[in-house]
């Protein structure tokens, strides 16, 4: 014990069973250890300053201690408050952000005590720490994390040992990396193969995140740094390559939110363009007798190809017929029809006759015809039917079905319902209503699918009209002559929607495959898509969607069974114009969604065509005939040999 500074002897009493004699101030022999805790007493000596604080607690011992008041032991003093230990946390880097994963330093300290730091990480689990001050602590943090400095410290001012604690906290700010590859593509136009000394153009797209300082924005050709292109977002740019080439879109940035700032780039890449020599020309046939444009044509049982009206060079409607004789490649004339036509169809009967229906014959330019005629070939003359068209109708299809019969469906209507459909019976040479259209259509096709129903596809949209909840040039409806008990169906169905609108399109069916293969058309504008529907079921559906080498409408689509491929000859592009490119179909028979176009080793076109035909001969080549009119003089009588 204590008093003012001098130490002195406390005395005591103790008893104990086993002591054989006690005195004042000290213990006799033989001598005993106490115990430090025998639970049923704890002496504890606190020595505070100036004072002598005493306490006495347990059976069979008093503890006698010099402390109280007056001449013996002085004023009573109450214990002086203790300050909390000081603590702080802070960051010994730079004190910013961060990305996931990566390091940040914690620098904890505190002037007595000890320490551990805690968090909850992003899986919300606890993690605890012992740390030492003034030492750093490296912490990861997947997520904007706030950690927590907790200090012990032991409470001097009580007899019992308690413990006490102090925290602070700091939050360390995680932000994502930044990825451009969301908003990043590159266009080039036209890809694939192309000929040497055409023109590529190539529209780059990126954006910039908020914190993100561009740096640079270059295509590279073949990755030739040293020859980059410089260019912002959504600008075109122009490139002539001579050499098979791609193009990346590399694209660099400061990332300014982080300390040290992190300079990344990121790219895309497209696929190769092939650069090849100038393709061959298709060989040329005899000239026909008339230039023409809106006419039809129609493969003949015999092996020869009828061509029926038009507009001819001067911007009359012509009823002249001619046919084309393959082998010895000349054009001959025939009979001509009893009326003028442009804009009408032609169908190849059962009986090998051709039936020409509508059309308009110039007279009065909005004036559809509701007259027909069928040719003989073995007379080569025509005979008007013996009944008319329900409604006079231009640019309509006209489709063979399994039962003999022709269903007329779409087109321009003088008056009445664009809705209506009729169908022809060959025998009796009339026509009948049958089961209309959902909504009326023009520029759509029309294909009999091998389970004998018709699938019409796409219209012109002009009247902007809504069905099935999507643009109405995406529709498609399917002709349904299944035979009941009760007769035959005749009921048009919805077919599934395209994903893009078209019309001016052109449809195909790939040998025996099933496959439909629509091809480009207008829609919002030309068309450089095409899609591929799986017709062999019930229902109707959509296996692919490809890109065409170019964008075009008013083209020919044909099927080489040599080949296995789809011919596309000309067309009309905004961008340059009536075209002499050609490319082909590739179908991946193991998996059609995996088809491709190619023009590589396609010969061009003579003459740049659209809105004319292409017809496969008996031979397995293609003809090519017509020329779409825009002013008197434009159309041409010359026609072109498309061969594998």
């Amino acid at each position: 014990a204590q008093r003012r500074g001098n130490p002195r002897l406390v005395p005591f009493k103790y008893s104990h069973p086993e002591s054989t004699s006690v005195r004042k101030g000290a213990i006799s022999s033989p001598p005993r250890t106490l115990p430090h805790d025998t639970g049923n007493f704890r002496i504890q000596l606190a020595p505070l300053s100036g004072l002598a604080a005493c306490t006495g607690v347990g059976a069979g011992l008093t503890l006698l201690a010099g402390c109280g008041s007056g001449s013996s032991g002085g004023a009573a003093v109450t214990p002086a408050a203790v300050s909390a230990p000081s603590l702080s946390l802070t960051r010994s880097d730079n004190g910013s952000a961060v990305y996931p994963g990566n390091v940040a330093k914690l620098l904890p300290q505190f002037n007595y005590g000890s320490a551990n730091l805690s968090w909850v990480d992003s899986s919300n689990v606890t993690h605890t720490q012992p740390v030492v001050a003034g030492t750093p602590v490296d912490v990861t943090p997947s997520s904007t994390t706030t950690y927590t400095l907790t200090v012990t410290y032991q409470d001097p001012t009580t007899v019992r040992s308690t413990s006490l604690t102090t925290s602070t906290t700091l939050q360390v700010s995680v932000v994502t990396p930044p990825s451009l590859m969301a908003s990043m593509s590159l266009n080039a136009t036209p890809t694939g193969s192309i000929t040497r000394g055409t023109q590529v153009q190539l529209t780059p797209t990126f954006t910039l995140p908020s914190g993100l300082t561009l740096s640079s924005s270059d295509i590279l050709v073949n990755n030739d740094a040293s020859a980059a292109i410089h260019v912002t977002t959504g600008t075109a740019v122009f490139h002539t390559p001579t050499i098979d080439t791609v193009y990346t879109l590399k694209v660099c940035y400061v990332d300014t939110r982080v300390v040290p700032n992190v300079t990344n780039c990121e790219s895309t890449s497209l696929s190769t363009i092939r650069v090849v020599a100038s393709p061959t020309k298709l060989s040329t046939g005899g000239l026909m007798n008339v230039a023409r444009s809106d006419f039809t044509t129609t493969a003949l049982q015999n092996g020869m190809i009828l061509v029926t009206g038009g507009i001819n060079a001067s911007g009359g409607v012509e009823k002249s017929v001619e046919l084309y004789d393959p082998v010895n490649n000349n054009w001959i004339r025939t009979g001509d029809m009893k009326t003028a036509r442009r804009g009408h169809s032609a169908t190849l009967l059962r009986d090998g006759r051709v039936l020409v229906t509508g059309g308009y014959d110039g007279t009065v330019a909005t004036t559809a015809l509701n007259k027909a005629e069928t040719y003989d070939p073995s007379t080569g003359v025509w005979t008007n039917t013996s009944g008319t068209l329900s409604q006079a109708r231009r640019w309509h299809t006209s489709t063979l079905l399994n039962n003999d019969k022709v269903l007329i469906v779409g087109g321009a209507v003088s008056s009445g319902s664009g809705t209506v459909v009729e169908l022809f019976d060959p025998v009796s040479g009339t026509f009948s209503n049958t089961g209309s259209l959902h909504v009326p259509r023009q520029g759509h096709s029309a294909t009999l699918l091998p389970d004998g129903r018709v699938l019409v596809a796409g219209r012109n949209n002009s009247d902007a009209s809504i069905m099935n909840g999507v643009d109405s040039s995406r529709t498609t409806e399917i002709f349904d002559t299944t035979a009941t008990t009760t007769g035959t169906i005749n009921t048009w169905g919805w077919g599934p929607n395209l994903t893009n609108g078209r019309y001016q399109h052109a449809a195909t069916l790939i040998g025996n495959t099933n496959l439909l293969l629509l091809s480009g058309g207008y829609g919002a504008s030309i068309n450089n898509t095409a899609e591929l529907l799986d017709v062999s079921g019930t229902t109707v559906t959509q296996v692919a969607t490809t890109t065409m080498g170019t964008a075009r409408a008013l083209h020919t689509s044909t099927f080489i069974p040599s080949t296995g491929q789809v011919l596309i000859t000309g067309g009309y592009n905004t961008s340059t114009g009536t075209l002499t490119s050609t490319e082909s179909f590739v179908l991946n028979t193991a998996s059609p969604a995996s088809s491709t176009w190619t023009n590589t080793g396609n010969k061009e076109l003579v003459l740049a065509r659209a809105m004319h035909s292409g017809t496969l001969l008996s031979n397995g080549f293609v003809l090519v005939v017509g020329t779409y009119y825009t002013t008197s003089g434009t159309t041409s009588n010359t026609c072109e040999i498309w061969s594998p």
